[in-house]
This record gives structure tokens, sequence and C-alpha cells, in this order.
């Protein structure tokens, strides 16, 4: 099965406890970003034909670094 990921996973924004993660996908999903058992998710929105999510974290650790998954309906990519 191929990917439903178009483009990203993108850093789009942080600060000492924040991150934004950016993706552009193929349809209409749900896109989660899964960091050490906790998750934060987010909806697709349309532009002419293209669906993109920005997933906000919150809650890191100022200063730590950390594995991620990016799941698309539940499918890690």
């Amino acid at each position: 099965m191929a990917t439903p990921l178009v483009l990203g996973p993108m850093l789009r924004y942080t600060d000492e406890t924040t991150a934004a993660v950016w993706v552009e996908v193929e349809r209409a999903a749900q896109v989660t970003v899964r960091i050490a058992g906790a998750e934060w998710s987010a909806r697709t929105w349309r532009v002419h034909d293209h669906h993109y999510a920005l997933v906000e974290i919150e809650g890191l650790t100022p200063g730590s670094q950390s594995a991620y998954e990016v799941l698309i309906d539940d499918m890690v990519v």
C-alpha cells in the first residue's frame, strides 16, 4: 500500500514547550503526531484539491529531543 503522505513532515514552529508539525497528504484525513506515548492530532483542510494539516504539540520538556511518529488515519508514515 502506498503512503498517503505527499510532503513533510516539516517542523513549522517551536518554542520551549510547543512545536507545530505540517504535512501535506493525498486526501482528507486525521493526522497524528506521537511522541513517547503521547499523541496530538488535527484534521486536514483542503485548498485547491491539496490536503494539509498542522498538528500543534504542547507540553514538551524544554531543551529536549524526542523521536516521533506521524500517523495518517492511524497508519504510521
